[in-house]
């Protein structure tokens, strides 16, 4: 009977151990579990800035992008406008020296008209 009751004290003992192992066996698996998803939201959280980052690289980029063209175009409408500032002054130029020239013209053809007529004042005074 004793042999009996120890026997049974090392089976509930060996049962209790089993129980204990399984469970610290189970314990170790949840913790192991709780790190891999830790491990993994970590891992998400870092591709999603890293996402992030990129999309404020791209945004930058084309914001860079854009800031350039208006330049060059402002650039080219500068250039437009300086260009037609140019072909005015130019015209207007030539319009001035068109009416000097026209006044040097009068100005020779009234002195030939007055050389002429003192020419023929001389002649009929001969």
């Amino acid at each position: 009977e004793e042999e009996e009751i120890q026997r049974r004290e090392q089976a509930s003992k060996a049962e209790e151990e089993a129980r204990l192992a399984k469970r610290v066996e189970l314990e170790e698996l949840e913790r192991l579990q709780r790190e891999a998803h830790r491990a993994e939201e970590t891992r998400l959280a870092e591709a999603a800035k890293a996402e992030k980052k990129a999309e404020e690289a791209r945004q930058e980029e084309m914001n860079a992008e854009a800031l350039r063209a208006e330049q060059l175009e402002e650039a080219q409408m500068d250039q437009e406008k300086k260009q037609r500032e140019r072909e005015k002054e130019e015209a207007m130029m030539r319009l001035l020296q068109e009416e000097e020239d026209k006044k040097e013209k009068e100005e020779r053809q009234q002195q030939a008209e007055q050389v002429a007529a003192r020419e023929i004042a001389v002649m009929k005074e001969r």
